[in-house]
């Protein structure tokens, strides 16, 4: 095989191999003249392993989108565009460049600790919610972005929490529908969560504050 031709970028996902075996990973680093880099493997709880140019055996092609994905992706291009000109522009498009995608959470009745906050699961008040919970819990992450039920988009925030996606908003009745949900967002840092506490400009959650902050 032509090693030339193989030059693998950060976040590029890549076969190589290690020992006998071969493995799966996405390149988190590259040295300054391109020889090793810094894989995280896709199997055993992200391992960091260091290998040379020699063991990278292919680039792993783009999986072809989801049809969630797709249904996502066309609903974000057209806010996008639709709201060119507006304060809003920034916002959908930053969502669309930066936002992630997962189907399905679990609510906060879920969890002994969440359950545990009842001012934390208020109905239709997803960002106080989500931002209570980040504040007063240590490894609760604020996340906020699109839900779409049965593919109805919907303004939204949640939080993730061990590892898990929780919805602390839409609560036991909404199970199912929460098990088929598609949560697209993005994490947003606790200091754009705390200055938007309390704030009287209702409109400004706390990713629009951080984008705000940014030359997008």
């Amino acid at each position: 095989m032509d090693q030339s031709r193989i030059r693998p970028k950060v976040g590029d996902r890549v076969d190589y191999t290690w020992g006998r075996s071969t493995r799966q990973g996405v390149v988190i680093s590259v040295s300054s003249i391109g020889l090793h880099y810094q894989v995280r493997r896709t199997a055993k709880r992200g391992l960091i392993q260091r290998v040379g140019l020699s063991q990278i055996a292919r680039i792993v092609p783009p999986e072809e989108p989801s049809p969630r994905e797709v249904v996502v992706l066309k609903h974000l291009k057209q806010l996008v565009e639709l709201s060119i000109g507006s304060r809003d522009h920034a916002y959908f498009a930053y969502l669309q460049e930066h936002g992630t995608l997962k189907v399905g959470a679990k609510t906060a009745y879920d969890h002994p600790v969440l359950s545990s906050i009842p001012d934390g699961r208020k109905p239709k008040e997803c960002y106080r919610n989500s931002k209570l919970l980040s504040l007063v819990l240590d490894g609760v992450d604020y996340i906020e972005g699109i839900a779409f039920l049965h593919y109805v988009p919907l303004d939204h925030a949640w939080i993730l929490y061990e590892g898990e996606l929780y919805d602390p908003t839409w609560g036991q009745p909404d199970r199912n529908r929460i098990d088929k949900a598609i949560y697209f967002g993005v994490k947003v840092p606790s200091k754009y969560v705390e200055e938007t506490i309390g704030s009287e400009r209702t409109w400004i959650t706390p990713l629009r504050a951080m984008i705000a902050t940014m030359d997008v």
